[in-house]
């Protein structure tokens, strides 16, 4: 079975949304807090701070690099990957899903469990806040590492002979 089709063709980046900046401050002027333009159009907001344009591509682009070199280096397997058995696929009917019976065995389960259970994902994003342009670069690049790993992975244990899967994920 090919999991090549559950992952995204390109990987993850982020831009943080645009505010108009008429709509801030009831109307009052905005100026960004790195280079001290006043924005008429649309600023981008990082917790306390308001950036330009400008400031917010120079900044998430320098972010972005020091992020994939955080995820190249820290982003590991912690464990091995079990072998996915098509013949016990199942999903929940949408009134389990909505009664909070959720667990399902499909492809994208069995990629999920590997993500969260297989490697230091979840120990990476620990922490990062959403309202942060840092964080959210930062979870970008480890989200597209650890799927790297994690396809890798999937594709090595799917590619062995064993019909040996693993009972319980």
């Amino acid at each position: 079975m090919p999991f090549s089709e559950f992952f995204p063709d390109f990987p993850m980046a982020f831009f943080p949304s645009g505010v108009p900046a008429n709509e801030l401050r009831d109307g009052e002027p905005v100026s960004c807090d790195l280079c001290s333009k006043q924005i008429t159009d649309l600023c981008y907001l990082d917790n306390e701070h308001t950036y330009c344009e400008g400031c917010t591509e120079a900044l998430v682009k320098k972010l972005t690099g020091e992020a994939v070199a955080f995820a190249q280096e820290n982003c590991v397997v912690t464990r091995e990957f079990p072998k996915y058995d098509p013949s016990r696929e199942f999903r929940c009917t949408p009134e389990q899903y909505e009664n909070g019976d959720r667990e399902s065995y499909t492809p994208n389960a069995y990629i999920c469990h590997c993500r969260h259970t297989r490697t230091n994902y979840d120990d990476l994003i620990a922490g990062l806040d959403r309202d942060s342009i840092e964080d959210r670069v930062y979870y970008d690049a480890i989200r597209n590492r650890v799927d790297e790993l994690v396809r890798d992975g999937i594709d090595s244990v799917m590619e062995t002979d064993e019909d040996e899967y693993e009972e319980e994920l």
